[in-house]
Parts: structure tokens; C-alpha cells; sequence
């Protein structure tokens, strides 16, 4: 359900961008060599991900080449600092509603210059919902990638254009038929920053309210009011292992003391 809602709101945003860019300039109509792309940074303008056809690029100002099937070398650079690396454009490998694969034209600090590996996926967000029993609930769940079980919060994909607050409720009564009345952010963080854009939204319910049942049959096979005080030794016997419920969990457990 919240992948067929994330594929149309992604189609109608980029046809409507298409529609826009096309009707400010006719000569962009039928513009091939669609692609995404990084300008460069200056003191005035922050770097911006564009997604545009290089008839546009020409008509921004931009000086650009063709160097192979869905690449696009931008002439400058972003990004000025001390230690920071440097990005010249992209390509793409592979892309969904869900993911996109490709490679960045990088330059390091020390002057090397590559394509480097980089995944980006859509943003996520998860629930800790806490009752007044100092209980979390929790699904068991297993991940066929991994073939493993273990204990995960309630969580999922934020839609395009929505709050990730919003995405974290929506979400958390979809899989558990629960609904949280008071929410509060809890910690925004990326997995795993040197090769994956992921970023992920926790949150923390309290208040619980039974809603109905969940509407996601194929999240979990049960669901479990677990003791904060538990938490602790299941992470450390491996039976939460998914990184969005670890570091929600360690964050809710550190903050309440």
C-alpha cells in the first residue's frame, strides 16, 4: 500500500516538473538526455540536485558535455573546504520509486579523482510507542535478505511531500492498529553515510490508543508490549539487529535515563 502510493506521487511530481520546464521554454519539449546532477556550490547558492535535460542546462548557463549514456560532466566544482570532497556529476546505474544506483565523479582532498559507489534510498521513519507500563511495542518480523528474525519497531517509507512525523503515525497503525496521542521527535540519523543516502526519522509515541486491526497483514507475524527494562539484553542476544530500531531504541533508552 505505501509503495504504490510513493510510485504514483513520484510519476505526477516528475510529470508535472517535466510539464513546468516545458512550458517555460518550447525547445525543452522532446529534450533528451534526461538525467540527475550536482551544480556547483559558490558563496551565494547551496548545492543543488537537479533534474533537468541538457537543452536546459545550456539554457541555465551551464557548459556541459555528454560523456557517455545517462552521464553528465558539469564544468566547476562543489564545495571549497579544507577535507572536503569534490563532485563533478553522476551517472546512473540503476532506479526505482524506491532506490536509486549510480556513481558520483569524486575528487578527494589529495587530489585523486573517481566514480564513486552511491546508493540512495527513500526516507524512513519509525515509532517507539511506550505505554504507561514502561512497555514498548515491538513486531517480530523476518528479513529474507538477511533470512533472519528479530524484534523491530513499527515503521516505514515517508511518501513524497509528507511530514516524516505524519509517515511515523500513519505507519505505526497500518502494521500495529495503534495510534500514538502525543508524538515526539526522537532522533534523525543515516545508516550509513559513506556510501548510502537513507535518511531515517524516529519518533516516540506515548499515549497509545487501540485503533483496529492492522492493514498490513505482511509486516509481522505478532506484535509484543515488550519492558523497557528487556530491551537492553535482547539487543545484546542479537534479537534487535535492524539498525533504524537499534539506534531508535539506544536514543529512547539514553534519554530517559
Amino acid at each position: 500500500m505505501a509503495r504504490r502510493r510513493v510510485r504514483r506521487a513520484i510519476v505526477q511530481r516528475t510529470r508535472a516538473k517535466r510539464a513546468a520546464l516545458q512550458r517555460r521554454d518550447p525547445r525543452l519539449k522532446g529534450t533528451k538526455g534526461q538525467m540527475t546532477f550536482e551544480v556547483a556550490q559558490t558563496k551565494s547558492f547551496p548545492v543543488c540536485r537537479i533534474s533537468a535535460g541538457l537543452g536546459c542546462l545550456a539554457l541555465c548557463g551551464f557548459r556541459v558535455r555528454e560523456v557517455g549514456a545517462s552521464v553528465v560532466a558539469v564544468t566547476g566544482v562543489v564545495g571549497g573546504e579544507a577535507g572536503r570532497w569534490r563532485t563533478f556529476g553522476e551517472r546512473v546505474i540503476y532506479e526505482s520509486p524506491y532506490l536509486w544506483v549510480g556513481q558520483v565523479d569524486v575528487e578527494l582532498p589529495g587530489g585523486e579523482r573517481f566514480w564513486h559507489d552511491v546508493i540512495r534510498l527513500h526516507r524512513a521513519a519509525t515509532m517507539v510507542l511506550v505505554d504507561d507500563a514502561n512497555r514498548v511495542l515491538l513486531l517480530w518480523r523476518h528479513r529474507f535478505v538477511q533470512d533472519r528474525w528479530g524484534w523491530e519497531l513499527p515503521g516505514g517509507l515517508v511518501d513524497v511531500d509528507e511530514e516524516p512525523a505524519k509517515a511515523a503515525r500513519r505507519e505505526l497503525e497500518e502494521e500495529t492498529g495503534y495510534r500514538a496521542g502525543r508524538v515526539e521527535h526522537l532522533i534523525t540519523f543515516q545508516p550509513r553515510a559513506g556510501t548510502v543516502d537513507g535518511e531515517h526519522f524516529a519518533f516516540v509515541g506515548r499515549d497509545p490508543q487501540r485503533a483496529g486491526e492492522p492493514t498490513e497483514v505482511n509486516e509481522a507475524v505478532r506484535m509484543e508490549w515488550v519492558p523497557l527494562a528487556s530491551v537492553r539484553s535482547m539487543i545484546a542476544a542479537g534479537e534487535i539487529w535492524n539498525a533504524g530500531s537499534l539506534v531508535a531504541l539506544w536514543r529512547f533508552l539514553v534519554a530517559d535515563g
